[in-house]
């Protein structure tokens, strides 16, 4: 590059119809940015790097030639401009009238400031939505069964990842993926599975997939009233009524009971050190950075909640139906006193959409997220006159019909000293700590 090389930039840059401010030339050994208003000359550069010094040059250029640095860098310029004229000026109503100007202008731009900034939000949030479901369709069966295993995972995209292998599958493999369906709602899994599992059925009736009878399921339309039907009741089918001897109906029961205390822990223990760490992010990136990340307490808080739970349920679920029931209690006991501690709020415009720290008590997932599911396809599906009385519920009516836990024995020994010590020990250093 030479001078010449410059004049010509200069020369465009200042054309009526351009007036670009900066200039920026490379030929692929030299890159130098110039002042298109101030520069005057060759050598007269704002920022230079050559291939001998980029290591150490380039990223000043990349930050000076970044969106919100030039801007900055114009409006310090503008205002530099705006002092000029005021220190010369004699009249002070000239320097009121521009007072006036200027504050009209910041409040003429404030509601497109702010606009700019949800739409950056939202662009962001696409992107991570697009990158999010190209993972998310690479993902085995298996792999997607991990994902419903998170309790605050349940929104229906996710679920639809399945119907998805389905839809891309030939007659056999659909059988056998219905097949793996049904085999995974009957096992021991946690109620957000079953919860996913019923969105698929719905989905598979919606289109009118049929299968041929197996060993596992007559159709697809008798696997959802299989599913719809014990998840209602929490896979109580003792026409006894042994419900203590009922391992499933247990196992709900303690799903339950884990989402609630784990959330209750965390919200008790962390929600102090993330609040920090969110105002210490907001210090550190730029705002369209943090804007683009949008992070939050909540989004944090069910992080750690959801690895809290998911280590209750693998060391929980594992035993037979008396040790369950053993944990539920313990649990329960150990709940008593993490709630004799205040629940901390979210900070402003922050927090969850769903309630986990009455799972179990006021609310469920079960049944209800069951219910809801049905009730968004009664218009689009054929459902046999059980499953009709379910949708004909009212929300308030499904949770009035949520099935119970066992009580506490009057007489009930505590099974495990050290489990229930440890988590006194837990909370009694949280309240230490609130202190």
């Amino acid at each position: 590059m030479s001078f010449d090389d410059y004049l010509q930039a200069h020369l465009y840059a200042n054309h009526p119809e351009m007036q670009v401010r900066y200039i920026v030339m490379c030929n692929g050994w030299e890159i130098r940015v110039y002042d298109a208003f101030l520069s005057e000359g060759w050598d007269d550069y704002i920022h230079r790097a050559s291939k001998d010094d980029c290591q150490e040059t380039f990223p000043e250029i990349k930050n000076f030639l970044h969106q919100k640095t030039l801007g900055k860098a114009l409006r310090s310029q503008i205002l530099a401009t705006i002092k000029e004229s005021l220190l010369i000026e004699i009249d002070e109503n000239e320097a009121e009238s521009l007072k006036k100007e200027v504050v009209r202008m910041y409040y003429d731009a404030l509601p497109r400031i702010r606009e700019n900034a949800k739409e950056l939000k939202m662009a962001a949030w696409e992107q991570r939505e697009r990158e999010d479901n190209e993972l998310l369709s690479k993902l085995s069966f298996e792999e997607l069964l991990e994902l419903f295993k998170s309790p605050t995972n349940i929104a229906p995209h996710v679920s639809e990842r399945i119907f998805k292998k389905f839809q891309d599958a030939d007659q056999e493999g659909v059988e056998k993926l219905l097949d793996k369906v049904c085999t995974t709602y009957r096992s021991s899994v946690g109620s957000s599975v079953r919860v996913h599992m019923v969105h698929v059925l719905c989905r598979l009736m919606e289109q009118n997939i049929q299968v041929k009878s197996s060993s596992y399921t007559e159709s697809v339309e008798a696997s959802l009233h299989e599913l719809v039907t014990a998840n209602m009741k929490y896979w109580y089918f003792d026409e006894l009524g042994n419900k203590e001897n009922q391992v499933n109906y247990a196992l709900c029961h303690l799903d339950n009971t884990c989402i609630r205390v784990a959330y209750k822990i965390c919200n008790r223990s962390l929600m102090g050190p993330l609040t920090e760490i969110l105002i210490a992010k907001k210090k550190t990136p730029s705002t369209e950075d943090f804007i683009k990340e949008s992070p939050s307490v909540a989004q944090d808080m069910v992080g750690a909640f959801n690895m809290v739970n998911r280590l209750f349920w693998n060391k929980f679920s594992g035993g037979d139906v008396k040790q369950i029931w053993d944990i539920i209690w313990g649990l329960e006991e150990f709940e008593e006193v993490i709630d004799k501690i205040p629940m901390k709020s979210f900070p402003n415009n922050d927090g969850l959409f769903y309630r986990l720290d009455l799972y179990g008590k006021k609310l469920d997932m079960l049944s209800l997220g069951t219910w809801d599911y049905l009730s968004r396809f009664k218009e689009r599906i054929t459902l046999n006159p059980d499953l009709v009385n379910i949708v004909k519920l009212t929300r308030e009516e499904v949770l009035e019909k949520m099935p119970q836990p066992l009580p506490k024995p009057e007489h009930w020994k505590k099974p495990d000293e050290s489990l229930i010590r440890l988590m006194e020990e837990l909370i009694t250093k949280i309240s230490d700590k609130r202190r």
